[in-house]
């Protein structure tokens, strides 16, 4: 089966909206209850991982795809169904809650070697007492508690903005990256721990979708510490237990204008872009989840 753009535009469009941990808690949780039904219709087994914050329970979204040995390092693809406070969040992060989804769609019928592991984490925007990351945190600090071991997480992080023009596309100080100049590539971020995981995920990638421009970035540790944007998102939780992770995005406030904007409406993305990277991820997790890492 191939990729379907009409499910993933459908999905961006049920999951945008006002949906802030701490603003609309109850939308938040109508996204949880969507997001559950369409994994578990996927034939998945679904378990719902409480985080309990400031006095309301929230929900990880936790589906396994079961692997062959059980004895191998797990995979793990990620993305936040959260929103930010005031913005219909549909870069931010409903294409990557969708891309997880067409994923999981594909990829439910196969049987890989090493266990795949689906997860729509909760809060990860910040909230009203400025903590954030705080759905995978929680995740990442059971995993260690139960011993759990991944090959590689892959988090996605705002996946379905393209910007072809010249000069749209920004870097943060200290990040060279010769010839960059446009908005229409997918990044893939990891740390000292991760970057060769990067370069195999951009191979992958080149052979699967050529048309995709994929460009990798692991910064070396001394500097990394000096480039806030690296850690903006969920692949920083396990990077902080130890956990190889790679942030897959389309680096937002950098290209997209929309970024935690009112405007980050479903009709500003690029549905050609999202199914390249939903292309992309799925063939990779495919080859992995047969090779083992």
């Amino acid at each position: 089966m191939d990729v379907s753009s009409d499910n993933l535009q459908r999905w961006v469009g049920e999951l945008s909206g006002l949906r802030h941990g701490g603003e609309n808690p109850l939308a938040l949780e109508e996204r949880a209850v969507r997001i559950e039904q369409l994994l578990e219709g996927f034939g998945l087994e679904v378990a719902s991982q409480e985080v309990p914050f400031a006095g309301r329970v929230y929900r990880n979204l936790v589906a396994t795809l079961p692997g062959s040995d059980p004895q191998l390092p797990m995979l793990l693809l990620g993305a936040h169904y959260d929103g930010p406070p005031g913005s219909p969040g549909a870069d931010d992060n409903a294409s990557g809650v969708a891309v997880l989804l067409e994923a999981a769609r594909l990829l439910a019928g196969s049987a890989p070697r090493c266990t795949i592991k689906f997860v729509a984490f909760t809060l990860e925007e910040p909230q009203y007492i400025g903590r954030f990351l705080i759905g995978s945190r929680h995740y990442v600090e059971l995993a260690r508690r139960r011993g759990e071991n991944y090959a590689v997480a892959l988090v996605l992080e705002s996946v379905g903005y393209c910007d072809q023009r010249e000069g749209s596309q920004l870097l943060p100080p200290l990040v060279r990256v010769p010839g960059i100049s446009r908005g229409n590539f997918l990044a893939v971020i990891g740390n000292h721990h991760s970057r060769h995981h990067a370069e195999r995920f951009t191979q992958v990638a080149a052979r699967r979708v050529p048309q995709l421009p994929v460009i990798p970035y692991s910064a070396p540790p001394l500097l990394a510490r000096f480039i806030p944007q690296l850690f903006l998102s969920d692949h920083a939780a396990f990077w902080g237990a130890g956990y190889p992770a790679l942030m897959l995005t389309d680096t937002v406030p950098l290209r997209n204008p929309h970024y935690h904007q009112p405007t980050d409406t479903p009709d500003t993305l690029d549905a050609a872009f999202l199914a390249g990277v939903a292309t992309a991820v799925v063939g990779v997790l495919r080859e992995w989840s047969a090779a083992c890492g």
